[in-house]
């Protein structure tokens, strides 16, 4: 005699962190356990990194483009600013060594939280800051994302969603439990 089938029903609450106002969950970026409201891109002083591959035909001018480029000023490492759905945090610098530092990181995400928060935003999702495309330590890009998370204002920002490299997962999720406490699950404050 057999006992009863047991199946795995998936849902229920999602476990994270509570930090201030907002609640911190971690989720690879192909598989969200919600669509955010706004998403964090990390980009440099040019607008190289973040472009894709692909090869894009476009109307205007060859020359036209090429004068563009040459006459193109470069953004302020830590500024950012809305574009759509995405806030681009302008964190590297490609003209100095590291092309990547804490003081950018934490001026920018302080901007994007500010971006956010005037869109009336209620979820945004953002990679590690500094790993993207940089060397930013784990540890220290955890760091910075939490303290400003901690350090928003009240706001309509409710949830957020932490995406780390897939080897990267177990490893951030530790240094979440080291430097915030264990998981709770959402709304358990």
């Amino acid at each position: 005699m057999s006992g009863p089938r047991l199946t795995l029903v998936t849902g229920g609450r999602d476990h994270g962190w509570t930090l201030g106002s907002v609640h911190l969950q971690l989720a690879p970026r192909e598989s969200p356990p919600f669509d955010a409201d706004l998403q964090f891109v990390e980009e440099d002083t040019y607008r190289v990194v973040a472009a894709g591959p692909d090869f894009r035909e476009v109307e205007e001018h060859p020359v036209r483009l090429l004068t563009d480029l040459v006459e193109q000023q470069p953004l302020e490492p830590g500024s950012a600013f809305r574009e759509k759905r995405n806030i681009i945090l302008v964190i590297y610098d490609l003209d100095v060594e590291p092309i990547c530092g804490p003081a950018s990181i934490r001026t920018a995400l302080r901007t994007a939280l500010d971006l956010a928060a005037s869109a009336r935003a209620t979820s945004v999702a953002l990679p590690v800051p500094g790993r993207r495309h940089g060397r930013t330590a784990l540890r220290t890009g955890v760091g910075l994302a939490v303290d400003a998370f901690r350090g928003l204002a009240p706001c309509s920002l409710r949830r957020a969603l932490l995406h780390p490299e897939p080897q990267d997962l177990a490893t951030v999720r530790d240094l979440l439990c080291e430097r915030v406490g264990p998981a709770v699950a959402d709304g358990a404050r």
